[in-house]
Parts: structure tokens; sequence; C-alpha cells
């Protein structure tokens, strides 16, 4: 996939050295009516948990972490979007991203409580993400490239996991898994260049942040007995940094 992914890419960018020069006469705006177009785009993702969490025995705190933790993940993105030029120059429209990157974190920190040696882990994972989005930005130059800021609003499901094991104790342990769906915000700069009629390649970098989420899980804590419960809060405060190739139809 990735191979394929990038020899597509190569293979517009070849295209438009190739054709820029016969088309240079028509140009991305040289129309002012608006337009719809559909891409791919191909690149990675960086993101960052930011995570706390406080854990206690009947509410009595032994366990307050905060952990940060990355992850790098090929990146993977379709888009639809609709845009429109006026007359001078100016570009807006609108546009919906669906994004594919595993992005995955495990935090790991240890204690001793009373003579037991307690194990915490958690993990967080991504594995894909939507935006819509408003784009805004102008004609370069020549009227075949387009300089473009974003602005929008993006959503991913974040799976939460949480594990806590005790040395010595040989009964059921504490865990849980669950999804979460998460509401974040997302800007972004790229520029796209006409090399065909109807073709476009671009490049594009975006940043999403997503406001601390707070989880809170009550289980059972079976190690000391079955009729006390464990009580976690977490934290959660991630964002992404991506940056992507794409390649875009317009009709």
């Amino acid at each position: 996939m990735k191979a394929l992914s990038r020899s597509l890419i190569s293979a517009a960018i070849i295209a438009a050295a190739g054709l820029s020069t016969a088309y240079a006469d028509g140009g991305y705006n040289s129309s002012p009516d608006g337009f719809w177009y559909v891409g791919y785009g191909t690149g990675y993702q960086y993101t960052r948990f930011r995570t706390t969490a406080l854990v206690d025995h009947t509410f009595s705190p032994i366990f307050d972490p905060k952990m940060n933790s990355t992850s790098n993940a090929w990146l993977n993105n379709l888009f639809i979007g609709y845009g429109h030029y006026t007359n001078d120059g100016y570009y807006y429209g609108g546009e919906f991203n669906l994004n594919i990157a595993n992005a995955r974190s495990l935090s790991k920190q240890n204690k001793m409580v009373g003579t037991l040696f307690q194990n915490f882990t958690i993990a967080a994972s991504t594995q894909w993400s939507a935006d819509l989005d408003f784009l805004f930005g102008h004609s370069i130059g020549s009227q075949n490239w387009l300089g473009y800021g974003k602005i929008g609003v993006s959503t991913t499901n974040l799976k939460l996991g949480y594990k806590m094991t005790e040395e010595g104790v040989f009964v059921p342990q504490q865990y849980f898994s669950q999804n979460y769906q998460i509401y974040g915000i997302i800007a972004g700069l790229g520029t796209r260049y006409q090399f065909a009629p109807g073709w476009d390649v671009g490049l594009e970098a975006d940043y999403t942040y997503y406001p601390t989420q707070a989880f809170e899980q009550t289980l059972p804590f079976r190690a000391v007995d079955p009729s006390l419960s464990q009580h976690a809060t977490f934290g959660f405060n991630p964002y992404m940094i991506s940056a992507k190739a794409t390649i875009s139809y317009r009709f």
C-alpha cells in the first residue's frame, strides 16, 4: 500500500512537470464558477497522547500518574469538496476528509501499595478520524497555483484500555477496554497545482487538537476483597500533526 501510494503521487508529479507548459494558458481559476472535486492523500501522522489518571481504593488515592507517549503512523486520506473562485482570484470552499492512521500508545507505571507491588498499564489508540473544513485562499503567481488555509471541526474514535496486576496475587485482576467518540478542531495550510484540465496535485500540513476528555470507570477490585471497588478517572488530551501529498479531480 505504501509503495502504491508513493507511486501514484510520483506519477502525478511527473505528469505535472510534463504538462505544465502546455497548460499554462488555462489556469486554476480561469473560470469563476464553482466545482466539486474528489481526491486521495497519503503521508504521515504524528500523535501525542497526554494522559492523566487517578485511581483509588474506596476513594483513597493510590495512583496519580501523568504520562505522555507518542505514535507515528502512515496516513491515508479520502476527501470530497466544493470550491469556488471569485473574478479577482480569491478562493473559498468546503471539504470533508476521512483519515485512516493506526496510532497506538502504551504507558506503564508501577507502585508499592503496602506489601504488594502493583503494575498499571494504560493503552490508547485511534484508527480513524474525520473532519469538516472551511477553505480559503488565493491564486499564486501563475493561475495554475493555489495557496490556501483551512479550519474546521474534527472527530476521532479513541479506544482506552486499563489494566492493573499485582505480583504474587493469583486472582482475576482489574481490566477494562472501551471506545469513546471525541471532538476537536483542525487547522491547516496547503498548496495545489493544476497540471491538466480537472487534475490537481498538492501538499498539505494539518494540526488537530482535542480538548481534555474525562472518563470514569468503577470496577471490582478482586485482589483485596470482592466487595470493594476501584474507581478510576482518566483524562486524555491528544493532538495530531500530519503532512500529506494529494491528488484530486474536479468535475
